[in-house]
């Protein structure tokens, strides 16, 4: 376990939780889920499951606001989502499928150029956070001239540098060999436990090191 552990959080008015209720979600005319509710806590790692086009990742955008559902609501803290976009917006730091790292840049300029819109920032600095992820020696480097497992490790650097609350994670497994998928598992530990919690989309099992996992399968019974 690293010595950089999550940071603490900020007191809040409003009681941690992320919950979604009665979601109807169609892909074109597909329909890939109905009345599906969930919720996430403080401390909570939720495990969404499910084959490749089960929904997972619409799922995602649409708790992220970047998709919409024909049916039903996500509340944040107790409210309408929508009705807190700008502070749910800071408490949520988000990592897709793709990295979203241009290449031409190194990973120390991608996340220079990316801290300041980040939501509420910690106090690991851009150089802890490269080393935490293993890219000290590498962090000057072009991202076009790093492996694809290189690159997937410097997109996670981005959480070292948020207090995001909620951490939404889609596939963050992908590209990287045992000792990222093992880095993988410690940052959701560490982050979890500091408070925070984890909504991971994954096709692969989670680290041991993530810690207890709810699993939600995507494509069977609709409640977590």
């Amino acid at each position: 376990m690293s010595d950089i552990t999550a940071q603490p959080q900020p007191p809040q008015d409003d009681a941690f939780q992320l919950s979604a209720s009665g979601l109807e979600i169609w892909r074109g005319e597909t329909l890939l889920l109905q009345d599906f509710s969930f919720r996430i806590n403080a401390g909570d790692l939720l495990w969404l499951r499910g084959p490749n086009g089960a929904g997972k990742t619409t799922l995602m955008r649409v708790v992220l606001g970047l998709s919409h559902a024909e049916t039903g609501q996500v509340e944040w803290c107790g409210h309408p989502r929508d009705e807190r976009r700008a502070g749910f917006l800071t408490d949520v730091a988000w990592c897709g499928h793709q990295p979203g790292l241009r290449p031409e840049l190194s990973p120390r300029e991608n996340l220079l150029a990316w801290r300041p819109l980040a939501g509420r920032l910690s106090a690991v600095t851009v150089d802890d956070a490269l080393a935490r992820v293993g890219l000290d020696t590498r962090g000057d480097q072009p991202c076009h001239s790093l492996s694809a497992g290189q690159i997937r490790r410097a997109g996670l650097a981005r959480l070292l540098l948020s207090d995001a609350r909620l951490w939404c994670l889609d596939e963050p497994l992908t590209s990287l060999d045992a000792d990222g998928q093992g880095l993988v598992g410690e940052l959701i530990a560490e982050h979890c436990a500091g408070g925070g919690a984890a909504l991971v989309s994954s096709h692969q099992p989670l680290p041991a090191g993530a810690g207890t996992a709810r699993e939600l399968h995507i494509g069977g019974e609709g409640t977590a």
